[in-house]
């Protein structure tokens, strides 16, 4: 006896053969998926940081002084760190010269801790404060020179130092182990 198909007998054979191994190859990756990984991850718990759109701003002076040096530190609250450090130089009826002959030497944060006495010190490991330190200097003295017209006015100047702080909790930060003093007095060459 001889089995004739037909042509389209074939393609529905074929379509059904099709159609079965789709099925059994997608109800065989979906069991898969139900035992690896054995539960679904889950999404780490949020840290609550809702306190670090918290800030204080502080800012501290010098007197006016006619010093070729001046340093200044800017200390944030307990529990709080300086993220921003900024410092202004001015004269005292000085014609405008702290804008040709001040200059800023050091603008850093810096770690402190209380001493016995209440004032602040600078600290390496053990620090319980921070803010910034800020120093300056009074070039006038150097850039006048004897051939030059002297300069016969008396000449005060003072830092004004200013420190943006959020709560420490809020900051990555890395410290230097130890904090360097600048020269008083601009170094021969």
């Amino acid at each position: 006896m001889l089995n004739l198909t037909t042509r389209t007998q074939k393609l529905i054979q074929m379509g059904i053969t099709l159609a079965l191994g789709a099925t059994l190859f997608l109800s065989g990756s979906a069991g898969a998926a139900d035992t690896y990984p054995p539960e679904p991850p889950k999404e780490p718990p949020k840290e609550d940081y809702s306190y670090c759109t918290k800030f204080e701003q502080v800012y501290a002076y010098t007197e006016f002084s006619q010093d070729p040096y001046q340093q200044l530190d800017v200390v944030c609250s307990e529990g709080y760190r300086a993220i921003s450090c900024e410092a202004d130089l001015e004269g005292k009826d000085d014609y405008d010269y702290h804008k040709h002959y001040l200059s800023l030497s050091d603008l850093a944060p810096q770690a402190f801790k209380k001493s016995s006495d209440g004032k602040y010190e600078y600290a390496t490991s053990d620090a319980t404060y921070w803010g910034c330190h800020i120093s300056a200097n009074n070039n006038l003295l150097y850039f006048t020179p004897s051939y030059h017209v002297q300069y016969d006015y008396d000449f005060f100047w003072r830092i004004t130092g200013y420190a943006t702080c959020v709560p420490k909790e809020c900051v990555n930060f890395y410290e230097t182990s130890e904090y360097y003093r600048d020269y008083g007095k601009p170094i021969d060459y």
